[in-house]
């Protein structure tokens, strides 16, 4: 029956019941309706509430509501507890179905959350082991050209002495340039990837601990070293320690020798900076160490005082750039600061490389919540379905005397020990799958982060809550059964628990059908992109990583290979085509040094074009290679380019440019074709040929032949023209690939939990199912009795759980429709919304259902109906 409006507050009584001496509780109610009855009259409805509340309040602190003594309640606490906990462990297992559908569901769905907060802890603790991280701050900066802006997490090689004098609170500052070194062991050449140039500054700045050496004047001369624990394996095997190791040499390529001054323990995984060389600042070229505001190669970090006011740091940057270099000269560049902890996550508008971004680890800890969401309506649904087979033995207590809340902590007890063995089962299943969860994800995480004090905490709590939210419906509805009522016989499933079960089912429906979408969806994207066309054929195409050394002996190289048959065509060059993304500022002839645009550039060789598959648009190709010294340079701009100028693709030719404070004449325009991610709309671009054989960093090869067979080759004519250089092959459609690696990791990660979605739902479903066709045998033998065929009494009983699913689909459709355009909305290429990927999502998760409950049908209606009505 409806409450009505002015009826005393039913949350109060249901309190006072839950938690009161059942007389005590009846008395306390009277006068407190009657109370309220009066003031109703004289003062009105607000007013009787507010004066109800405060009545029941202080009857709550003066009045302690105490409890029934019962014979129960005589023994002590540890013997009720353990009593508890007995009669639990009994009824569990005697429904052994539904004790193993939750254990098995909850257990799936602890194991992969703990997969994911182990994910979510490591990528939350980036950097987090620095002594100073509190005061250490990222220094990027944002150029502005005109109308160009172009953020980035580099700075000019001045950014941090400027921010010294400026700023008294800028305690020290240290400039990184990352860089590749080729090293010599043996007789051969090995490429180094992961090398700084950095001040000497960096250790006392950085806490990375020292095994050897001293960190104070490790990089303070030039040509220092600093090498990692793995690195002095490497080059000086595992008994490093004992060879006096300081002060021995390492030696590139090119004969240029290192001294080691340290060596510090392997950097950590949850380091934003990574490397295994720190080469002292004074060893780089005097080119690139000039003191200047012209290009940003140097990420720079500032530590800052206890007590600075970054803030105010931040406000004042623009106005002591202005006192120092007058305001045309500080007019292109803002500075900012972003904290050491941050950079990992939120620092995606400056393309910092190494770091990730806090919009994935929503998604994951989203999705992960989810999923215990799942599991833990399938207990709620089981237990409550289970409810009238529990209603006897509900009377029977209460009539010998048990509390409502003795009741109440009984059923919580069955969910805590489910929980309990859920939680512990998933401890097992997390350490067994989380080499593969590794390789999934691209970490090296380990279990070792719940072994803190404040992760058992966070782990035991979580449990517990978990427990309470999933036992606290059912100990509420079963332990609420009148005994009259059920001894006699006369109650029945309320038509609301009905409801409440049938909306939980809906909503695991919809969560697994919203990820099974999604995940199709993200992989939709992903194909998209391995299959778009760029406007050459990357496939064909690899490249030669180019050291110092070979540098030299490009024009050797590409002779000896143009002898191969399977070689079509080569060109040296900075960038991979599918890479190319340094930005240089540049102006037009007669233009002064304000008009300066900033503009993505690549120096080539005059084979660039034929050797990629570009299509030329207008004019001609590179057909020479200029001597670095000529007074103009060949120049090849795409079609975005002269858009952005604002010529036709014929005005664009021998218009002239300024690059690299040289001149250059345009020869012809290319077609535009990608050379960054999709998630970038393609942007101006110039191509500029120059015999300028120290600025190339690669050897690009267009094939003809497999893999396999091109790896022997180029190795071959590597070693015969670059014996002292380390022969390093990459395949253009891997590099492309490897762009999207997060997309992908979310494709794989989210896919995984679809599947475990709808694994859990459909459990949940099957035992649902069967409890629910078990409580209608009687009904299904009387409709076969009367002539019910075996398929109308399957449509009978399956068609309310199959509109369940159908109504889900129908409601995830515009949820998804919306997340998933404001995901493909990030790329500026992207397929579209499939309506055929929707369509199959649903229909696979309804045929899943219909498979579930069809079979339960089946198995009740072909039963004979004598056996069923002679039983009940």
């Amino acid at each position: 029956m409806k409450a009505n409006r002015n009826d005393p507050p039913a949350f109060g009584t249901w309190l006072m019941e839950l938690f009161g001496n059942s007389k005590e509780a009846s008395n306390l109610l009277g006068d407190l309706h009657e109370l309220y009855s009066r003031r109703l009259q004289e003062n009105g409805f607000a007013k009787a509430r507010l004066y109800y509340w405060v009545d029941f309040i202080s009857i709550l602190i003066h009045q302690p509501l105490r409890k029934k003594k019962t014979f129960h309640t005589s023994s002590n606490n540890m013997g009720l507890l353990f009593n508890y906990f007995k009669v639990a462990s009994r009824n569990l297992m005697r429904q052994k179905l539904h004790t193993g559908i939750n254990i098995v569901g909850l257990s799936i769905g602890f194991t992969f959350s703990l997969l994911i907060f182990l994910y979510v802890a490591h990528e939350l603790s980036y950097d987090s082991f620095h002594k100073n991280g509190k005061n250490i701050y990222l220094l990027p900066m944002t150029w502005h050209f005109n109308e160009t802006v172009m953020p980035t997490g580099a700075n000019c090689s001045v950014g941090g002495p400027f921010m010294e004098d400026a700023f008294p609170e800028v305690v020290k500052s240290v400039r990184i340039s990352m860089s590749a070194l080729s090293f010599s062991k043996n007789g051969e050449g090995i490429n180094e990837k992961d090398v700084f140039f950095a001040d000497s500054t960096f250790f006392s700045i950085f806490t990375f601990p020292f095994l050897q050496g001293d960190s104070s004047s490790a990089l303070t001369k030039p040509n220092s070293i600093v090498i990692t624990r793995k690195s002095a394996e490497k080059y000086f095997g595992a008994d490093w320690a004992n060879q006096n190791t300081l002060g021995k040499q390492i030696v590139g390529t090119n004969g240029k020798a290192y001294a080691i001054t340290g060596i510090i323990e392997n950097v950590p995984s949850n380091s934003e900076l990574q490397f295994n060389f720190v080469v002292s600042f004074s060893s780089l070229k005097i080119s690139r160490a000039t003191p200047t505001w012209d290009n940003s190669e140097f990420y720079t970090y500032v530590l800052l005082s206890d007590h600075a006011d970054v803030d105010d740091i931040k406000s004042k940057i623009p106005v002591r750039m202005e006192e120092k270099f007058g305001k045309d000269g500080r007019s292109t560049i803002d500075l900012d600061l972003i904290p050491l902890r941050e950079v990992y996550l939120q620092s995606s508008g400056y393309n910092v490389p190494n770091t990730s971004n806090i919009i994935y680890i929503r998604i994951f800890s989203f999705v992960a919540t989810l999923i215990i969401l799942i599991a833990t309506i399938n207990y709620i649904n089981m237990a409550t379905a289970r409810s009238m087979e529990r209603a006897l033995e509900v009377g029977v207590r209460k009539v010998m005397g048990a509390e409502r809340s003795q009741l109440f902590n009984q059923f919580l007890s069955e969910s805590l020990i489910v929980t309990i063995f859920s939680l512990l089962m998933a401890i097992m299943l997390a350490s067994l799958l989380l080499p593969a969860f590794n390789i999934l994800t691209g970490k090296s995480l380990s279990l070792e982060p719940l072994g803190t004090p404040l992760n058992i905490l966070l782990f035991i709590g979580g449990g517990l809550l978990i427990s309470l939210l999933s036992g606290i419906y059912p100990a509420v509805f079963v332990s609420g059964y009148s005994p009259s009522k059920v001894l006699k016989g006369k109650l029945k499933d309320s038509s609301q628990g009905i409801r409440l079960r049938e909306s939980l089912v809906l909503g695991q429906f919809f969560i697994s059908i919203l990820l099974i979408i999604s995940t199709l969806m993200v992989s939709d994207q992903i194909r998209f992109i391995q299959n778009k066309s760029l406007g050459f054929e990357r496939k064909k195409l690899v490249g030669l990583s180019l050291d110092s050394l070979s540098r030299t002996r490009i024009n050797v190289l590409k002779n000896s290979l143009a002898e191969e048959s399977i070689i079509t065509h080569t060109t040296a060059t900075y960038q991979f085509p599918t890479r190319i993304s340094h930005q240089t500022a540049m102006s037009l002839k007669n233009e002064t040094e304000n008009d300066r645009k900033l503009l993505t550039a690549v120096c080539v060789d005059s084979d660039f074009v034929k050797t990629v598959g570009l299509e030329v648009a207008a004019g001609r190709d590179l057909t020479h290679n200029v001597d670095e010294t000529s007074p103009t340079w060949e120049i090849l701009i795409n079609q975005s380019a002269a858009d952005f100028f604002g010529w036709s693709e014929e005005e664009a030719i021998g218009k002239e440019l300024k690059v690299w404070q040289t001149d250059g004449v345009i020869k012809g325009v290319l077609k535009d074709f990608h050379f960054s991610s999709l998630h970038d709309p393609i942007s101006p671009l110039v191509v500029f040929s120059g015999n300028q054989a120290q600025r190339y960093s690669y050897l690009i090869v267009n094939i003809s032949g497999s893999p396999t067979e091109i790896k022997n080759i180029l190795e071959t004519h590597w070693k015969k023209v670059n014996s002292e250089s380390p022969f390093e092959l990459r395949f253009l459609d891997e590099q492309y690939e490897s762009m999207y690696k997060k997309e992908t990791q979310l494709r794989n990660i989210i896919n995984a939990f679809s599947v475990l979605a709808i694994l859990i739902s459909i459990l949940g479903l099957f035992g649902l199912a069967s409890y629910s066709i078990l409580q209608r045998t009687k009904e299904l033998g009387i409709r076969k009795v009367l002539g019910a065929s075996i398929t109308g009494l399957i449509g009978l009983v399956s068609k309310r759980f199959i509109r369940l699913v159908v109504i889900a689909f129908i409601l995830a459709i515009p949820f998804n429709w919306y997340l998933m355009n404001q995901w493909l909305s990030t790329f500026a290429y992207h397929t579209t919304f499939n309506w055929w990927i929707v369509l199959g999502a649903g229909l696979t998760t309804i045929l899943l259902a219909m498979g579930t409950v069809i079979y339960h049908a089946f198995e009740a209606a072909r039963v004979n109906p004598s056996k069923t009505l002679r039983s009940q």
